[in-house]
């Protein structure tokens, strides 16, 4: 499932379980938190007339309009007009160039093949949209992510699939107390790309998905571990 905003050219990109609405309405979720992150009170969504996308749109609509956007329409282009969705299909093109090119490139790295319907792959479409909103610049040599909150990203890059040391939280319920001053303050981790919410690093570490305000790189011989990716 892939969404450009045509405003800030932001474009987001989730792997689904199939077109149109499933059965525990994943796809409706992601696209509605996608459309409420961007932080308009007036949306169109606009789509190709195929049914099962027309379908995802009208529960999309049904969840804006009891949440809170101001003003939601739903707009076509008319039939058989290749051009009417071209901006959006350039952005299809976009986010699947750059997830061929990412997972060839940790395939490289780890000397591994890894399976299309491997789940990490979920992860990696997720972070390809976000590179192309963080990094990619227009014409007006801006990036998406700068023309919707007026500032550049200002995280560390790391290489997705990439092993780095996490800082732990010291407050709240995820907070390393149990051993006070004697517990571990950081942990290693596979990165698996940024909360768009908080801006954190999400990572994997044993079985777990994890978030964090601080990432430290280690040397290039220990960054690649296909035994993690297993995990």
């Amino acid at each position: 499932l892939v969404v450009e905003d045509s405003m800030s050219k932001v474009i987001s990109a989730h792997v689904v379980k199939s077109k149109g609405v499933d059965d525990d309405g994943y796809a409706v979720e992601k696209l509605k938190r996608d459309i409420l992150w961007l932080g308009y009170s007036k949306v169109n969504l606009k789509s190709d007339n195929e049914t099962a996308i027309v379908a995802l749109l009208h529960e999309v609509l049904r969840g804006l309009k009891v949440e809170a956007t101001e003003q939601v329409a739903e707009v076509h282009p008319a039939p058989y007009d290749s051009k009417g969705n071209g901006s959006v299909e350039n952005a299809v093109r976009q986010v699947h160039g750059l997830v061929r090119t990412m997972k060839r490139c940790w395939e490289i790295r780890l000397q591994r093949r890894i399976p299309a319907d491997h789940p990490v792959i979920a992860w990696m479409v997720k972070h390809a949209s976000w590179i192309l909103i963080i990094r990619v610049r227009g014409r007006d040599g801006k990036t998406a992510y700068e023309r919707l909150r007026g500032t550049p990203f200002g995280r560390t890059s790391v290489g997705f699939g990439e092993m780095c040391l996490f800082r732990l939280p010291i407050m709240g319920d995820k907070a390393h107390d149990e051993d006070g001053k004697m517990g571990v303050r950081w942990v290693k981790g596979v990165f698996m790309g940024y909360d768009r919410i908080t801006n954190e690093y999400v990572f994997h570490s044993h079985g777990r998905i994890g978030k964090s305000r601080a990432v430290k790189r280690v040397t290039k011989e220990r960054r690649w571990s296909p035994e993690a990716v297993q995990d």
